[in-house]
């Protein structure tokens, strides 16, 4: 039987008695201690030397437990009592055949292959999918290998890597095995695994030589690369196995192969047999390399040689060997570094030691770009290799090619050992020297933060007011840096720079307020640094501080007394910076400590201005809440249009609240009779001559609101109110007077119509003929001019209906008039006319009356009904020629034409069943004629037009729904091109910038009451009174929902940071060796 502590499963030994002790000991041992692993096993342990020793196994072992245990009777008698157990897997993943055929348990394999075991069966996924002859294999039992063949198994199954049963024989050197893998199994002795690794590559990596020589002895090729381009020669040289190495190459040479190519191509890293020899320090590989035929100065792909890999590794002996066969000590990598100063870099003294002695060159050629050896060790923090050349005498005056010296590295990389050492070896000369930049070492210290180098450099004698090229000191990278403790230090060295300035006259407090650092700045304003000090853009700290956004440096600078009003040199104050940079807090902050928001820069940006440009909506409402919300609103130098054009394109949730603060209701009761409601339209209907946009376009709010869109703000009250007020000033009169002349017009067409009819000739006078005929042509004419001119003007939004139908009518009307008289021709392109000017009229008088909204809905029902009549042509069509052709002799079907006007008529309810159907005795086929008109009744009668009702009275609802935005729109637009053409002497005229009403007074004119009664004027502010009084508890309900989303948002950021922080916290643990704190939430059974 073989031992394996692989199969000692004590959880399964357990007896019930022994199961409810450890219930009982779980209930009353809560809050003891936990018993450690080593007493947990020593229990299980004793436990299952009980099972064995004071019971019977057999009475309850399973089948797969007997063949692991090599129980053959257990196993007979188990497999007689069930034999689908065979096949089974245990809680391993195996199945009986696995256990026996890695036992070498021959007789259970049979009884188990006769039972009806499946010879091929892999095991799960967590055993890796392992065959029984795998199994085998891997354990060398050889015996269960041959049984395994000779019944047939196959030996091409893998495991999920893709491996053979003679990859794990040759990895295991089981000699046996691999013969009868190959003899009597045909095995492939190149297969390859999913990493195209063949067995002798398995062989070489594990060093087993016996099974190398039997593998090369059945063919395998030697030269074979993996995935990785590695030969079983490269395996064998990373792992340094000498004898595999040796016989590999003995093989290859007996099998004709150049050994000095073998040896000399590289893997898919670049890497030769004899660079991995020196990386993994295998000397006697990389001997047998050399004495092989290995080239000595081949490269990686870095251009690394040997020579360069064993002085990085830090190989003595090797590079003494290197050298000895004739290595070059002064060759370059990659980088142009010598073998020298990648063991300076690695700070392997004995072997820089070793090249000094062969001759390598110390200090870099002059005016070379190689950095010294000096420089690399210090770079690396190799104190040793440091002190070695510093005792050596090494000058220190060497510089890279950024002109640093050794100190400058030193203090970059914050090694104070490494600094002391530079010290106290010379170094104080280096304290001033500077880099290309102009910085000296304390600069480098401050840069760092590397407080203890700061105070060894000003305990030296470094100059902490020295300057770079930018003329900073040291203490403006302290403070931009945040480090408070160098700030201290330099300070306490020099108290006087603390407002020293570079070259755009910032002092370290600019920089500490541009990156927030809070307490710095307070630091530095203790200690008498200028709050107010104003660098070449005109900036104070208190201008980048709330760039920056930090309230706390902000808190900080305005506790000192920094000007909330100061201006930069555009003479733009804080308060825009903070609008643009989308920092409300701090903006809220400044304007509560009295910051003036009117101010306006010279490029004409306020900060409103500012913060419509970024897309800030709360402070443009916080603005606007403001006392001085009308000045900041009324500028107009930014684009020549008050802000209220961008608030009304951009937040109309904020040019709402303009509009509502643009209604005034006196302090009176509401039904006093003094009750006035004072409506402002300056922010939505400027002046003739004022608000030009870039364009030299006129800013008019109502157009703004019609382009974008914005239905809430065209039906806010202060905007219809002043749809209202130039309607009766402008509209009215305008279009009452064009609808006038086009009445005109269509009397005196109908009257000239009325004379051509040979009937009513009698009643008109012949001398009216010709003043008629050139009032028709001189209106015609001049109409169609005006409808040319606004072509050219609208271009292709010029074609609509209304232009369509007025087009067509003057066309025909002159039409009509210029035809010889007494033809047919004049008299139907009359009529034509006749019908489309009354059309044209109506289209007019859906403007001019506020009733007029009827004649939109039976626009939108015709458009229905003619999509439906298009749709339904078809059954329109098939019904007329049908009955055609069964109602042909009747006089309203002698045609295909005739009959189709019939159909329509009879889908209006004109069927006439018993006419047609019934009293008419010369029918053919009436039965028939009887089903059709059926049909049609059906059809077209009752569904269709039900149809066309329900789809009429959907269109109404629709309408109705947005009949006052129709109304709006088109009086809006109506009013906007009128006035463009209106000179600028009458706008002036019509001008008003404020409405006063009094809603209770009662009074109104007989003009006005007509107006009204006729549809002509909507005059009803009292109806709109309650409507224009600002709501303030819908206000409150707003701003309550949008604080609430404003903390629904915060909580979900910091949940997000916080799982960020959780997950780093777990990494760490991980990365230390710690349990996560998932892997402490324990069961109560992990306490036994």
């Amino acid at each position: 039987m073989i031992e394996d502590p692989e199969y000692i499963k004590l959880e399964g030994l357990i007896t019930d008695d022994q199961d409810m002790s450890l219930r009982k000991s779980l209930l009353s041992g809560r809050t003891s201690r936990r018993i450690s692993d080593n007493s947990k096993n020593e229990n299980f342990l004793q436990q299952s030397i009980d099972e064995t020793v004071e019971r019977n196994p057999c009475k309850r072992i399973s089948l797969h437990q007997a063949c692991r245990d090599g129980l053959a009777c257990v196993v007979e008698r188990l497999i007689r009592v069930n034999p689908s157990v065979c096949n089974e897997y245990d809680k391993d993943g195996m199945a009986p055949l696995h256990h026996a055929a890695r036992g070498n348990f021959v007789q259970i394999m049979k009884l188990l292959l006769k039972a009806g075991a499946d010879i091929d069966i892999p095991a799960t996924k967590n055993c890796m999918y392992v065959t029984p002859l795998i199994c085998a294999s891997k354990f060398d039992s050889f015996d269960a290998c041959r049984v395994l063949i000779q019944n047939g198994a196959q030996i091409t199954k893998k495991t999920c890597n893709g491996q053979s049963p003679l990859h794990y024989a040759s990895r295991k050197g089981h000699t046996r095995v691999l013969e009868v893998l190959l003899n009597e199994g045909g095995a492939d002795v190149d297969h390859e695994d999913n990493d195209k690794a063949t067995p002798l590559h398995t062989a070489a990596q594990a060093g087993q030589i016996e099974v190398i020589r039997k593998l090369v002895f059945y063919g395998a090729d030697v030269a074979r690369r993996d995935n990785d381009g590695y030969t079983p020669l490269h395996l064998a040289a990373r792992e340094g196995h000498v004898d595999s190495f040796k016989e590999i190459l003995k093989k290859a040479k007996s099998g004709g192969l150049s050994t000095k190519t073998l040896l000399n191509s590289p893997d898919c890293y670049g890497n030769v047999c004899l660079h991995l020899g020196i990386k993994h320090g295998h000397r006697e590989i990389v001997e047998l390399c050399l004495g092989s035929g290995a080239d000595i100065s081949t490269a990686q792909d870095d251009f690394s040689t040997p020579i360069h890999l064993a002085c990085s590794h830090g190989d003595l002996e090797i590079t003494k060997l290197l050298v000895q066969q004739g290595a070059k000590i002064e060759s370059e990598d990659g980088n142009g570094l010598t073998p020298l100063l990648r063991a300076s870099l690695g700070g392997h003294v004995p072997i820089i030691e070793f090249l000094l002695a062969q001759g390598a060159r110390l200090y870099p050629v002059a005016d070379s770009c190689t950095p010294s050896p000096l420089m690399c060790a210090v770079k690396r923090s190799q104190h040793n290799a440091v002190r070695y050349f510093l005792e050596r005498g090494f000058s220190l005056k060497y510089k890279d090619l950024n002109w640093r010296t050794c100190l400058h590295v030193a203090v970059a990389c914050a090694d104070i050992e490494t600094v002391d050492l530079i010290l106290e070896n010379g170094g104080h000369s280096l304290l001033e020297s500077k880099d290309q930049y102009g910085k000296t070492a304390i600069h480098y210290a401050a840069a760092t933060c590397n407080v203890d180098i700061i105070n060894r450099l000003i305990l030296v004698g470094a100059d902490v007011r020295a300057k770079d090229n930018e003329e900073r000191i040291a203490l403006h990278f302290a403070a931009e840096a945040g480090a408070l403790c160098a700030v201290r230090s330099l300070l306490s060295a020099c108290p006087e720079s603390v407002n020293d300035i570079d070259y755009g006259s910032r002092t370290p407090l600019h920089f500490a307020a541009a990156e927030g650092r809070d307490k710095v700045a307070t630091h530095l304003l203790q200690n008498s640094a200028e709050v107010d000090y104003r660098d070449d853009e005109r900036f104070t700290p208190l201008f980048h501080a709330t760039i920056c956004g930090c309230p706390a440096t902000m808190d900080t600078l305005l506790y000192h007394g920094a000007d909330v009003n100061a201006l930069e040199k555009n003479r733009k104050p804080p308060l825009v910076f903070a609008a643009f940079f989308k920092h409300n807090k701090n903006f809220r902050k400044l304007v509560r400590l009295g910051a003036d928001m009117t101010v306006v820069s010279t490029t004409g940006y306020n900060c409103l201005d500012a913060a419509i440009r970024v897309g800030n909506k709360e402070v443009c409402m916080e603005i606007i809440k403001h006392e001085k919300w009308r000045e900041v609103l009324s500028n107009t130098k930014c684009e020549g249009v008050s802000p209220m054009r961008r608030l009304i394109e951009r937040f109309p949730d904020v040019a709402k609240l303009v509009l509502d603060k643009c209604i005034e209701h006196s302090p009176l009761l509401d039904t006093d009779p003094n009750y006035t409601i004072t409506y402002d339209f300056s922010f939505i209907f400027p002046n003739s001559d004022e608000e030009f946009d870039l364009n030299q376009e006129r800013y008019c709010g109502l157009k703004t609101m019609l382009d974008s869109g914005r239905e809430e703000l065209l039906f806010h009250p202060l905007t219809r109110e002043l749809v209202r007020m130039k309607w009766r000033r402008i509209g009215l009169t305008v279009f009452l007077m064009g609808a006038i002349f086009y009445l005109t017009f269509l009397s005196v067409f109908s009257l000239f119509l009325y004379c051509k009819d040979d009937g009513f000739k009698r009643h008109c006078n012949e001398g009216w003929n010709y003043p008629q005929k050139i009032f028709l042509l001189i209106f015609c004419t001049s109409n169609l001019l005006l409808e040319a001119f606004q072509l050219y003007n609208e271009r292709w939004m010029y074609f609509e209906l209304t232009n369509f139908l007025e087009v067509s009518t003057y066309v025909t009307t002159i039409m009509a008039v210029t035809l010889p008289d007494e033809q047919d021709h004049q008299w139907a392109v009359g009529i034509i006319a006749l019908l489309m000017a009354f059309f044209a009229m109506l289209l007019q008088l859906q403007l001019l009356f506020c009733s007029g909204i009827y004649v939109t809905m039976l626009l939108e029902v015709l458009k229905s009904v003619f999509k439906v009549i298009v749709m339904f042509s078809l059954l329109i069509a098939a019904y007329g020629l049908i009955f055609y052709l069964l109602l042909g002799d009747e006089l309203s079907y002698t045609s295909p034409y005739m009959s189709v006007l019939k159909v329509f008529d009879m889908m209006a309810g004109g069927v006439e069943f018993n006419h047609y159907f019934v009293e008419n005795l010369e029918l053919r086929m009436p039965d028939l004629a009887r089903f059709i008109c059926f049909t049609f009744i059906l059809v077209m009668s009752i569904s269709l037009m039900n149809l066309l009702i329900g789809l009429a009275v959907g269109d109404i609802e629709s309408v109705q729904k947005n009949a006052e935005l129709k109304r709006l729109r088109t009086q809006i637009e109506s009013l906007s091109q009128f006035e463009k053409k209106l000179p600028s002497s009458m706008k002036d005229r019509l001008y008003s910038p404020k409405l006063v009403l009094w809603p209770n007074s009662g009074s109104m004119s007989f003009v006005r009451k007509l107006t009204w009664s006729l549809g002509l004027v909507d005059y009803a502010p009292v109806r709109m009174m309650e409507k224009t009084k600002p709501s303030h508890e819908e206000d409150k309900m707003k701003e309550l929902q949008e604080q609430l989303k404003t903390q629904q948002e915060s909580l979900n950021t910091l949940r997000t940071e916080l799982r960020s922080q959780r997950t780093i916290l777990e990494n760490i643990s991980i990365n230390m060796g710690a349990r996560s704190p998932t892997s402490n939430r324990t069961n109560l059974m992990d306490d036994f």
